[in-house]
């Protein structure tokens, strides 16, 4: 299993890096907090948990520099590659990363 997990976060990686919309990508130094939260349900910081749950008014207040350059990546790679299921809604955030803790277990 864990060789699983490994293979999809290095698929992931290579979408996000080779992601872009209207020239944008997202940030080099998001791609591990993203990945974990999309492999592993990790909880995220402020930024990227406004971004997942589609509060783009609260993303746009807690970017950094670079993030706020970004968002249209944010958007147009979760909307591509992700399945709803796991982004779009706190609903949505607060389902996906209550299973962190059970994953975490699984992986020892």
């Amino acid at each position: 299993m864990k060789t699983n997990r490994e293979e999809e976060i290095k698929k992931l990686q290579f979408l996000m890096q080779e992601y872009q919309t209207h020239g944008l990508r997202i940030p080099q130094h998001m791609l591990y907090p993203l990945t974990q939260y999309l492999v592993y349900h990790a909880p995220v910081g402020d930024f990227l948990k406004a971004v997942l749950c589609n509060d783009l008014t609260e993303a746009s207040m807690r970017a950094d520099d670079m993030n706020i350059h970004a968002l249209s990546a944010y958007v147009g790679f979760l909307h591509n590659h992700i399945d709803g299921a796991v982004w779009g809604s706190l609903e949505r955030y607060g389902k996906w990363t209550e299973q962190h803790r059970e994953i975490m277990q699984e992986e020892r």
